[in-house]
């Protein structure tokens, strides 16, 4: 089912704290159940909603692809205030929702629903933001803006594997997203050098991490992304930087970037060193579990990039 580009979010709400979160569409974006499977919802901002034209934003025909959806055939839309934050809601219901008040009492006053709701929200303000520091980040360099964007996606993947949570897979991601952001103090003698870096120029790339933790620390309070941001380039035997932390110390999420940064660095051509191919950027990560990397993200990312068409297009280009 393709989504349609329209300047809105969707939350899955059941699903939300579930590992087993199935994507109907890219981008993050799906379809979730909420009271017990007799309506499912689509939630926009108000401001971000059809402009006063009641239409709904996904055809019924493409509901219908999904046996589990078929019955749902009436489309609704119910505004409702929750806690101060006026929403959209657009639900799907098996019946026409006649009793309207009935719904938006259970919107307005089912603890888990509102607490998915308000985890939903922080992560689409965050992504706003991430959205924003990534078009400057392009602005300084358009490579490392691009890496950071493959990482985020590569983070998302592992986190799949890893049986996380929705919440915390958007979180992870999104920290992947803006990983590089302090790059942007890096001078471009340096950043964009069509060469391998001296130890001089090195020492000075290393310092981007606590540039990005600078930076992020103003816009963020999430500790997740900070964490990721921070803590990237540690190394799971301690030999990492800044702060030479090992194991377990270092957060899950800069273990996960970890990991999914190596592998980007790993494919992506550079001036002075060609791409490795799929198969042997996954060998040299197989090699670093237990050095540089979390043996238990890279066994994640293992079964993740097995399960991917990226490795086995690959063994049919070689």
């Amino acid at each position: 089912m393709k989504c349609k580009k329209e300047n809105k979010k969707y939350l899955i709400v059941n699903h939300l704290f579930s590992p087993d979160l199935k994507y109907f569409c890219k981008n993050s974006k799906g379809f979730f159940w909420a009271n017990d499977g007799e309506f499912f919802s689509e939630i926009s901002y108000s401001n971000n909603s059809s402009n006063g034209e009641n239409k709904s934003p996904i055809n019924v025909t493409d509901i219908n692809k999904f046996k589990k959806f078929k019955d749902f055939t009436e489309f609704n839309i119910i505004d409702v205030n929750v806690d101060g934050q006026a929403v959209t809601f657009y639900i799907y219901s098996k019946t026409k929702l006649d009793n309207k008040t009935e719904t938006i009492s259970f919107l307005k006053n089912n603890k888990d629903f509102k607490k998915a709701f308000f985890l939903w929200k922080e992560i689409f303000e965050i992504e706003q933001i991430c959205e924003v520091l990534i078009k400057a980040l392009w602005l300084k360099d358009s490579y490392t803006a691009g890496h950071t964007k493959r990482v985020s996606s590569f983070c998302r993947d592992i986190c799949k594997e890893l049986n996380l949570s929705f919440y915390e897979t958007e979180l992870i991601r999104l920290s992947g997203l803006v990983h590089d952001i302090g790059k942007i103090g890096i001078p471009d003698h340096i950043l964009k050098k069509p060469a391998p870096l001296d130890d001089i120029e090195f020492n000075e790339m290393k310092k981007h991490p606590l540039l990005s933790n600078q930076l992020v620390e103003r816009v963020f309070q999430n500790p997740t992304i900070i964490d990721g941001v921070k803590n990237h380039h540690e190394k799971f035997d301690g030999s990492g930087y800044p702060q030479g932390i090992k194991g377990e110390e270092i957060p899950l999420v800069a273990r996960v970037i970890a990991v999914a940064d190596t592998f980007d660095a790993l494919i992506s051509h550079r001036p002075y060193r060609k791409a490795v191919p799929i198969q042997k950027a996954y060998e040299i990560i197989d090699s670093l579990s237990g050095e540089q990397l979390d043996p238990v993200i890279v066994e994640a990312f293992q079964r993740w990039i097995k399960g991917s068409k990226m490795l086995r297009e690959s063994k049919k280009v070689a």
